[in-house]
């Protein structure tokens, strides 16, 4: 059933507003949902919204995350440059023991393309994927040495991973009794927007997060160029599945209630937003469903690569990584800043 929200998840204000009503634009199930912001804060989210029952309804067995096939490990695909990558910015083995200052010099200039997106190495740490969905991430994780679990709220998903040798929850992350202080990193790719209690889900990833543990999220940014020219057309509303919307300064105020400290926030979109905003607006317009080949021509394609520069470059692009480390409570006396951590890499591996 649908179920009402009083108050803010977020800062607890009850005074809202109705930015637009949206639809299920991806799998086109029934329904139309208010999409509201919180005067006092400015957290979005739906309102009413499908109970944790319901929302199952809008999750079918063609939803992409939890269809996917589990493939060939990315870490037995990868060439030798990127080991070579891997190994001596990173810390993964296995590692060059000749002279790593000028083997770090020399491909230095290769790590922002073959490095991209890398976790740095730990030592056969525990890694926990939050909606891991088939595993394939986690596969990867195991192939380069990480000891890695799963959760997630698909039995299907959860089952594939598990057909791969994974260590795997069905459920969300607070039905696990998982100890405290037990994984070194922990990674929640495109899921805050999905689940009913983020405050609760982030101070369960505190809790179970090893001191100076770091935790890695993406999440849609409602604050962006795309949300502003395409509104109810915008790819990444996702209603109502995605129950909530943040912005950059909601994301903070978020980390921050939960405990952390952020160490890096980055724009990295896909070259999806403009393409899938305008296929939905013009679905509507025609009155169809469906990809039109246009969408698909080079030109759109191209247009899709460069908009998605300049929109992350002005830090309005569709998508936000966030870099966390868990901060102890009682030593940041209610202060939590944007730092810079220089020293550490700033991205992070498959996210």
């Amino acid at each position: 059933m649908m179920e009402t929200v009083a108050c803010c998840e977020l800062c607890g204000g009850t005074d809202f507003s109705t930015l637009l009503t949206a639809k299920d634009r991806l799998h086109g199930i029934e329904g139309e949902f208010h999409v509201v912001k919180c005067e006092d804060c400015g957290l979005v989210f739906v309102n009413p919204r499908p109970d944790q029952e319901e929302i199952k309804r809008f999750y079918p067995s063609e939803y992409g995350p939890h269809a996917q096939r589990p493939g060939p490990s990315h870490a037995h695909r990868l060439s030798p440059l990127r080991r070579r990558i891997y190994s001596l910015f990173y810390d993964y083995p296995p590692r060059d023991g000749r002279n790593r200052v000028v083997s770090r010099t020399l491909f230095l200039p290769f790590k922002w393309v073959a490095g991209r997106n890398v976790i740095p190495f730990r030592g056969s740490g525990k890694i926990l994927d939050i909606g891991a969905g088939s595993g394939s991430f986690l596969a990867s994780m195991k192939a380069l040495g990480w000891d890695p679990y799963g959760v997630d709220i698909s039995s299907e998903a959860v089952e594939r991973a598990r057909s791969l040798g994974l260590t795997m929850f069905h459920g969300e992350v607070g039905d696990v009794p998982f100890p405290e202080a037990f994984f070194d990193v922990i990674t929640l790719r495109a899921v805050l927007e999905h689940v009913h209690h983020p405050v609760n889900s982030l101070r369960e990833v505190y809790r179970i997060l090893k001191a100076q543990g770091v935790v890695y999220i993406v999440v849609p940014n409602i604050a962006s160029l795309n949300f502003r020219i395409f509104g109810r057309f915008w790819y990444a509303l996702e209603a109502p599945r995605h129950l909530y919307a943040y912005s950059p300064r909601v994301m903070r105020r978020l980390a921050k209630k939960a405990g952390f400290k952020i160490l890096s926030e980055r724009f990295r979109s896909s070259t999806l937003g403009l393409r899938a905003s305008l296929q939905y607006w013009h679905d509507e317009r025609k009155g169809v469903r469906g990809e039109d080949p246009f969408m698909s021509s080079r030109g759109v394609r191209w247009a899709g690569r460069i908009w998605r520069v300049v929109t992350d470059v002005l830090h309005l692009g569709d998508t936000v990584e966030y870099r966390l480390v868990k901060e102890a409570r009682n030593s940041s006396e209610g202060r939590l800043d944007l730092v810079n951590d220089s020293a550490a890499p700033r991205s992070r591996p498959g996210l």
